[in-house]
Parts: C-alpha cells; sequence; structure tokens
C-alpha cells in the first residue's frame, strides 16, 4: 500500500472553514496535520517533513519554507492585485490562489505534489552525481536528464535559449517540453547511449519560444547509477545557425582541398544514377585514367579489374545489395599494363526508406605490402633478404600461438614488451584478446587464407592513438608452417579517411538541413545534388531531378532560354547577379524565386560545374504586386478626389461670377421701380402704378428662376432627384410649354410644333420634361435673336421616342460644344445675351435619369438641334 503524502494546513483565522476551501479528496488521499495561530506550529510539525504546506487566510508568511525548505501553496479567500500575486510568488511560494481561482485549486495541489517528488529525486541524484551548481556555470544551455526522459536541472543559459522558466522546466518530459526532431531520436539512440555511455554529438532542427527554429549542435553523455540502466544523461547545445552557409563554403572546401591532396584514392559512387560523382585525382596513379574518364565512363572501374580477381572485387552492379561496410582486395590493371594490389574500403548511405543511395570508398595501394607477403610465401629464407628492409612489421609464430621471430618495427607499432611477445602464449594474451587477435589466428589456422585484423591502440610511447591493418598468413618457416602476422601502421591515412568521411557527411548533412535551396549541376548542365529544401520548393524528389538530363523541365518555355543564359554565365563568371524567375511547381502551380549562382572549383581550381541557391518569394511578389494595384487605386482615387476639388472651387467660382452678374441687373430694377413708386405715389395714376409692379414681379420671377436652375442642378448632381414615371401627351405638353415661353416676354417669336403627332405618348417625370424642353425651347429662342421661328418635331421607334428641337440662330463653336453640358458654361459668340450656364446641364442630367440620351448638332451661325431621345417602358425600367 503506498505511503501517503504529509500536508500541513496553517489557518491563520479560526473563522474559516477549510470544507469550503479545500476540494474533498484532500483530507482522504493525505495524511493532513492542521495548525492555527493559538498552537505552537513548529512543535506540532516537527516530528516530520511534510511535502507540502498550505497557508490559508488574508496574509501571507515565510515562516514555513524557511523552517522546512518545502514549497508552500498560499490560498487567500480574497482577492489582491496581480502584482501582490506576483510579490507573493517571488518570495518562495509555489503558487497564490486567491477566491476567484478556488476551482483550480486540485490541480494545483496535485502539481506541486508532483513537484516536491520530482525535486527530492532530482536532488538525490544529483547529489549522488556531485553535480553541485557547476550547470549555471557553464557558458552553453545544458540540461540534465534521468533514463527516461525527465528534466532533472537546467542552467540559465538554458531557460534563455529555449524561452522557458526552470519551474516550467524542471520535472516535465522533455517529449511535453521541446518541439523538435531531438524528442524521438532521443528515445531512438537512448539504449544505445545507456549501453556504450559514449559521448554522442547529434544535429537537430529545434522550436524555441524566443528564437524560432534553430539548428543546434547536442553533445550527450550518459552517466550510470547503481543500476547500469539507470542514472543520468548530460546534454549540452550549441546554436550553429548562423554558421550554417558560412561553414558549408568552409567544409566544401576543407573537403576538395582533402580529397585532392590524399595518396588513397576517395570515390562517391551514386547508386541510383549508377555513376561516379567524386573521384579524386590520385586515381591517376592506380588506373592510370583521370577523374573525368571513369566518371564519364564507369565501366572503365570494371574492366580495370585483375580478370583472376572478379569473384574477389565486388563489382559496380552489385554494389546495390551492400548493407554494411566492407573491405576488399583486389588487382587493378594500370593504363600501361603494370598491375598493382589495391585495398578498397567501402561505407554505404542509405535513405530514409533504407534504401542504398551512395557508396563511399577508399582505395589504398597496397602493392608494396602484397607483393612482400607473395615473395615471403615462396621464399622461406626471408628475414635477411626482404622483411629486415621493409617498412612492414612482422611477428612468426607457430601454431600453438608462441613467438619464433618479428623484427623491432612490431614491437614499436604495436607497443608491446620485448619479453612480453617472447614469454607469452599470445592466445592468451589480454592485448589480442582485446583486439580479438587470438580469433583471427585460429580462423587463420582452420580456414588456411590470409584473414585482415584491424587494430586500433593506446601507444603510451606516443601518447596518440594508433590505427594499424593487421593480416595473419600460412607461413614456411625452417621447413614447417607457421602464422606471420603483418602490422603496418595506418594512422595518418585512418585519420584522413576519418575526416574525409566526417566531412562528407557533415556537408551532406548541411545541404539536406539548410533552408534555402541548393542546386548542383555539372559542366553539361546535368543536375547533380538537390536539396530537402529544392523538393519542397518544387514537388520534386530528389529521385525525380537526378534523372533528369536537363533543369529545364521545371521552368516555364518562356524562360528555358534564359536560364540557359543564367547557367552560361555562371560557368564563365565566378559569381552572377540574383535574378527573379518563375518556375513550375509539381502540383502546376507558377512560384515565384529569387536565385544567385556560383560556379564550382575543384582544388586545383578546375571548373567542375556550378551552383543555384533559389528562395521562394511568391509570397513576397504577391504582396508586392497587391501593394502596387492599391497604391495605383488610390492614385487614381486621389486624382478623382483632386479633380473633384478642382471642379467644385470652379464651380464656385462660376457660380459667385454669375450670381453677381445675373442678380445685379434685375436686383438694380426692382430698387429702381420701388424707388420710383415711394417717391411719386401720390403724383401717378394706377396705370403707372401698375406698370412698376409688373416689373418688380418680373425681376423677382427671373431672380426665382435663376435659383431653382441652381437648386436643380444641384439635385440631380448629387442624385437626389427622383423620376416618377407617367404618360405624358408630347404635342400636348409641348404646347403649354410654349405658351408659358409667350406669357413670360418671350413673344418674339413662333414655336413650331405642328409636326409632333397628337397620338404620340411619353413615359417620362413630368417636372423633369418642364427642366427639359422649357430650357430648350428657351434656349432656341433666346440665341436665335434673328430669327422669328423655332421648330419642334418627333420620331417614334420600337425602342425610343426622338424629339428634335431647331433653331436658326447664332450656332455653337466646335470649341464651347465639347464643354456645352458643364455647369456654368457659356459660349464665347453669346455676347451680352443673359443666362447662367446652367441649362443645358440640367437637360443633361434629367436626360439620363430618365436613361435617354441628348445628343447636339450645331453650326455657327446657322443654327442648332437638340436631339431628345427617350426610351421605351422596359428601357426605362430596366436603366432605374
Amino acid at each position: 500500500m503506498n505511503e501517503k503524502n504529509k500536508i500541513v494546513i496553517f489557518i491563520d483565522s479560526p473563522d474559516l472553514i477549510l470544507e469550503n476551501i479545500l476540494p474533498p479528496n484532500i483530507f482522504t488521499a493525505n495524511e493532513i496535520s492542521i495548525c492555527t495561530k493559538s498552537k505552537n506550529f513548529g512543535n506540532d510539525v516537527i516530528e516530520f517533513t511534510p511535502i507540502l504546506i498550505i497557508f490559508i487566510g488574508n496574509n501571507k508568511t515565510e515562516l514555513l519554507a524557511e523552517q522546512f525548505d518545502v514549497p508552500y501553496l498560499v490560498v487567500l479567500n480574497t482577492e489582491i492585485t496581480v502584482d501582490a500575486i506576483v510579490e507573493i510568488v517571488r518570495q518562495g511560494a509555489y503558487d497564490c490562489v486567491t477566491k476567484s481561482r478556488l476551482a483550480e485549486l486540485e490541480h494545483i495541489i496535485e502539481k506541486a505534489i508532483l513537484y516536491r517528488t520530482t525535486q527530492n529525486r532530482r536532488y538525490n541524484l544529483l547529489e549522488k552525481a556531485q553535480i553541485g551548481n557547476i550547470c549555471d556555470n557553464i557558458p552553453l544551455p545544458f540540461h540534465i536528464l534521468d533514463e527516461k526522459g525527465t528534466i532533472l536541472e537546467v542552467n540559465n543559459a538554458w531557460t534563455d535559449f529555449f524561452g522557458l522558466s526552470k519551474k516550467e522546466a524542471i520535472g516535465s518530459n522533455i517529449s511535453e517540453t521541446l518541439t523538435c526532431e531531438m524528442v524521438p531520436k532521443f528515445y531512438e539512440n537512448r539504449s544505445n547511449l545507456i549501453n556504450t555511455g559514449n559521448l554522442k554529438n547529434s544535429v537537430f532542427r529545434i522550436i524555441t519560444k524566443t528564437k524560432g527554429i534553430r539548428i543546434v549542435s547536442v553533445n550527450s553523455l550518459f552517466k550510470a547509477g547503481v543500476e547500469k540502466d539507470k542514472g543520468l544523461i548530460f546534454s549540452n547545445f550549441q546554436d550553429i545557425s548562423t554558421h550554417k552557409n558560412e561553414k558549408l563554403n568552409e567544409i566544401a572546401y576543407q573537403f576538395d582541398e582533402l580529397i585532392y591532396s590524399m595518396d588513397d584514392v576517395f570515390y562517391s559512387y551514386d547508386v541510383l544514377r549508377e555513376q561516379f560523382t567524386i573521384i579524386s585525382p590520385s586515381c591517376k596513379n592506380i588506373f592510370g585514367r583521370s577523374p573525368e574518364e571513369i566518371i564519364n565512363f564507369p565501366e572503365l572501374w570494371n574492366k580495370a579489374v585483375y580478370f583472376e580477381d572478379n569473384n574477389t572485387a565486388l563489382q559496380i552492379n552489385q554494389l546495390k545489395t551492400l548493407r554494411n561496410k566492407l573491405s576488399l582486395k583486389y588487382r587493378i590493371i594500370h593504363s600501361d599494363g603494370s598491375v598493382c594490389w589495391v585495398l578498397d574500403k567501402m561505407t554505404p548511405f542509405f535513405d530514409k526508406n533504407k534504401q542504398l543511395i551512395r557508396i563511399d570508398g577508399i582505395l589504398s595501394n597496397i602493392n608494396k605490402e602484397e607483393t612482400l607477403h607473395n615473395e615471403i610465401l615462396e621464399n622461406s629464407d626471408f628475414k635477411a633478404k626482404i622483411l629486415e628492409t621493409a617498412q612492414v612489421g612482422y611477428a612468426i609464430f607457430d601454431l600453438e600461438g608462441f613467438c619464433k621471430d618479428f623484427n623491432i618495427l612490431y614491437t614499436d607499432t604495436i607497443d608491446i614488451p620485448v619479453s612480453e611477445l617472447i614469454d607469452t602464449n599470445l592466445l592468451y594474451s589480454s592485448f589480442w584478446q582485446l583486439h580479438k587477435c587470438d580469433e583471427k589466428f585460429v580462423e587463420c589456422i582452420n580456414l588456411q587464407k590470409p584473414i585482415q585484423c584491424n587494430i586500433s591502440v593506446i601507444n603510451f610511447r606516443l601518447k596518440t592513438e594508433l590505427f594499424i591493418d593487421s593480416e595473419f598468413s600460412h607461413f614456411l618457416y625452417k621447413g614447417k608452417l607457421h602464422i606471420i602476422q603483418f602490422v603496418r601502421d595506418v594512422t595518418e591515412s585512418k585519420n584522413a579517411e576519418k575526416r574525409t568521411l566526417f566531412l562528407a557527411a557533415e556537408l551532406q548533412n548541411l545541404i539536406q538541413t539548410i533552408n534555402v535551396a541548393i542546386i548542383y549541376f555539372n559542366n553539361e548542365g546535368k543536375i547533380t545534388e538537390w536539396n530537402y529544401a529544392a523538393e519542397q520548393l518544387t514537388g520534386y524528389s530528389r529521385t525525380d531531378v537526378l534523372s533528369m538530363k536537363k533543369i529545364f523541365k521545371l521552368i516555364t518555355s518562356d524562360l528555358g532560354k534564359m536560364l540557359h543564359y543564367q547557367i552560361s554565365e555562371v560557368l564563365k563568371n565566378q559569381m552572377y547577379e540574383t535574378v527573379e524567375i518563375e518556375i513550375i511547381h509539381k502540383n502546376g502551380n507558377r512560384k515565384k524565386v529569387l536565385v544567385s549562382g556560383s560556379q564550382r572549383l575543384n582544388i586545383n581550381g578546375e571548373l567542375i560545374g556550378g551552383a543555384f541557391f533559389a528562395q521562394d518569394i511568391s509570397e513576397l511578389a504577391e504582396y508586392r504586386s497587391k501593394l502596387e494595384q492599391k497604391i495605383e487605386e488610390r492614385t487614381q482615387q486621389l486624382k478623382k478626389a483632386l479633380k473633384k476639388e478642382k471642379d467644385v472651387i470652379e464651380m464656385k467660382a462660376k457660380f459667385i461670377s454669375m450670381t453677381s452678374h445675373e442678380f445685379r441687373t434685375p436686383l438694380a430694377a426692382i430698387n429702381f421701380s420701388n424707388g420710383f413708386l415711394k417717391k411719386y405715389w401720390t403724383r401717378i395714376d394706377e396705370t403707372e402704378k401698375l406698370l412698376n409692379f409688373d416689373k418688380i414681379e418680373h425681376h423677382i420671377k427671373h431672380m426665382t428662376m435663376l435659383l431653382d436652375d441652381v437648386l436643380t442642378i444641384g439635385k440631380l448632381e448629387s442624385g437626389n432627384m427622383e423620376c416618377k414615371l407617367q404618360n405624358i401627351n408630347l404635342k400636348e405638353f409641348l404646347g403649354h410649354i410654349a405658351e408659358s415661353i409667350y406669357k413670360s416676354g418671350r413673344d418674339t417669336h413662333y414655336i413650331d410644333i405642328s409636326n409632333v403627332d397628337e397620338s404620340i405618348l411619353i413615359e417620362a417625370d413630368e417636372k423633369l420634361c418642364v427642366n427639359i424642353f422649357g430650357n430648350l425651347l428657351t434656349n432656341a429662342v433666346k440665341f436665335s435673336p434673328q430669327a422669328k421661328r423655332v421648330v419642334v418635331s418627333a420620331i417614334e421607334t420600337e425602342e425610343s421616342c426622338e424629339i428634335q428641337v431647331r433653331d436658326y440662330g447664332i450656332g455653337i463653336s466646335p470649341k464651347d460644344l465639347e464643354r456645352a453640358f458643364e455647369p456654368f458654361h457659356r459660349g464665347e459668340n453669346v455676347e451680352t445675351i443673359q443666362g447662367t450656364g446652367l441649362g443645358l446641364s440640367i437637360v443633361k442630367h434629367a436626360v439620363d435619369l430618365h436613361g435617354g440620351m441628348l445628343k447636339i448638332e450645331s453650326r455657327e451661325n446657322e443654327g442648332t438641334i437638340m436631339h431628345v431621345f427617350f426610351p421605351i417602358k422596359k428601357t426605362i425600367l430596366e436603366n432605374n
């Protein structure tokens, strides 16, 4: 039965009812001790150390934390400010729960108990490991985990980097705290890390709260506890995001420099394309052929294998079955006909689907060693003639494991004392057993063939680690069968091989993880590298594009020539300017891409191809296009607003000019008639009085008409004028208009409406028609002072009714005709004829309101014809 947790509840006031504050199951699931101010708190609870202390009341106390060094929880039955809560927590409380948060109290108590439990375990583990406060002295982000992934400790650099507080991190599992590739790989590598205890380095992409997506290098080490599979995992983090691009170029250069300067042949074989992608220049010494020849004609490699070794050497078409590292020894025929022995060490690489995609290998010339070995087998008396002068260590053992002969180079190479070599049976030597040389010795005897054995030793004399190639072979010594062991120090080439493979792997890893699309192509324009970012950008996988002969297939046809030109420029020049192009994604979508290019040179400065670096700017280009469109729209709106404002200012000026001119004459006449009546009222007769009153009334009507025109044009332009349609007999309506013109004193002309059929009906607004035909007929009379006749005619069709008003007056010039419908505009030839310049503008707006059309035909000094088109009812309704 599990032991209950011990909790002390300290009540500040005896009036508080615990059942109203604490959740019920806290009393059943835990061992509770309740204290009040009236008791001696220390004497009551000093006999045990509680896992949690809960203070309930209106004020907090620091006594509990100071006395027991355990977490305490403050529960207040009132509300306090946020600043006050923060201050309570800052002074040591685990949390402060106010009245509004009592519903969360049960969950908060569970978290506090879990925190204390984890903290106890953390302190025990850290104390055993003798860590102390070392963490915060480590400059890099650092954490300590248990074997299950629970975070036990983090330093300040860790909290700053991940954006989490220590309280948030400690006690939580890494799978809940960090969002990154590290989580699944932690569980994947955990058993290996625990079993070996070796320092392990990995590179992950992680997501932090403060720095976003970062690429980090993580070093991890497992320290076992009492039980082998339990203990602590120590990890530190190094942010390498900002060094990616620089490091990429640096590693690529170091990689090229290394493989082109080494004596051994480094090669990389692309299994998917069945082609070598890299071969170091030293292949010329072994094959007698340049790297370009073998890359372009891979079959030359197979043809160079000595015919007797075809079954021993791994052929290129068999590489797809390779699953583990493999070392093979065979002979190569030089192009000049000579033969040399080589040792081929191959390392396979697989994709995420466990498909073999690449093989890297080191081909070493071992002709001297192999020639010496063969001569030894043929001549038992080799010591004085060959072995003593050869730069190879050797030792001869009988079949029981006792050493019979050796040279000093053997003992120097493996750093073994001469006394131990002579007096000890090597089958029981701890050195041999450690490196499994005893097994290889027995295997050579049983299988009756040479057996390879690679040894790694610490040479204490030289204080360095040595890598030794060793081989056991049958040998006749003094007429009896013995075993001879050859040893050769290959530390330098092994370290070079390690550096080469490491740099190659790191370069490949950087290319695949960087968030910029990287595309390599050779001198013929064929794609040789395609990273993960390029797959995301284009939708084409690495397998898809490596089978393509040209990159142009990914580019729109109209840009194919331009890209061909870019590749040519990259191959001509070291750098090429950044350009913006459009590509087609595999799903058919088009993307805007910003591309820059550069040449790729080998260590000898020879051009081997080029590289494109591309970034997706589709969203930026779309935003830029929308912004330009928005600016254009706003510019047009501003131009319209400015024009409108200019028109308003111009209209105001014209209105002021018109009113001051048109109102001055009638006002002067009214003032004159009024003064005349006042002065001569008693001396003039009734007829004279009525005549002056008529003049005043006439001028008042004229001014009223001017104001009506101004109000009408304002309503029409603002859209506040309604169009109420009704049937109107056109001829009758025109007769009334003509009669009103006669009565207004304009009876100088004959208005002929005889050409208007009495049966013609139009559907129109009567008030608007008064404005239309009143203005047209008035203008016809007013602007034809020398003529005596105005003709009105009407023509009816299926879709409209055309009314023509013709005068024989002064006409309108072409220049004025363009501005005839502008408010307040008057022709240059009107001279002293009165008018406001609003008539035709009112007519135009009124006709437009009916859905009709207004046209003018005019010649100076010949007259004017106004064409008014009224639509039939159906057309009017559709327009409205």
